[in-house]
């Protein structure tokens, strides 16, 4: 595939190999998704990752996705990205909530809306509703 001697279109190159890694039926389901990984891997570096990522999508393949290696490092990320964002919105809305009973503590002891606005960054309308609940 990398020096492609024939002069074939790239497509189909891509398609013999899948052809032929699938149709391997001594070779058990993980060892055509290794198989699999390294040919996007060599495609990659040809930027034809994308060619064989719609192959696969158009032949008939039987593969564990659980066990993909790709698979499972994005699912790691993933988890990781939302924890971080769980955590950043958490942190954000007991900040917000940290404000809003300062507001109320300054509002009992009769404080002046702006100022408490502008102690607390709260909007104006924010506070008055305070007032009203």
């Amino acid at each position: 595939m990398l020096a492609n001697p024939g002069n074939l279109p790239h497509e189909t190159i891509i398609e013999q190999i899948l052809h032929n890694i699938i149709q391997a039926h001594h070779l058990h389901p993980e060892q055509k998704n290794k198989y699999i990984t390294h040919l996007e891997i060599l495609a990659l570096l040809r930027n034809m990752q994308p060619l064989v990522i719609q192959k696969l999508y158009t032949m008939s393949l039987e593969i564990d996705i659980q066990k993909d290696l790709r698979f499972q490092q994005g699912r790691i990320q993933g988890r990781e990205e939302g924890l971080q964002q769980g955590l950043q919105q958490g942190r954000e809305e007991g900040a917000l909530q940290e404000k809003i009973n300062i507001a109320k503590k300054l509002l009992a002891q009769g404080f002046d809306i702006h100022f408490i606005s502008q102690t607390t960054e709260l909007p104006v309308e924010q506070i008055q509703s305070l007032l009203k609940s």
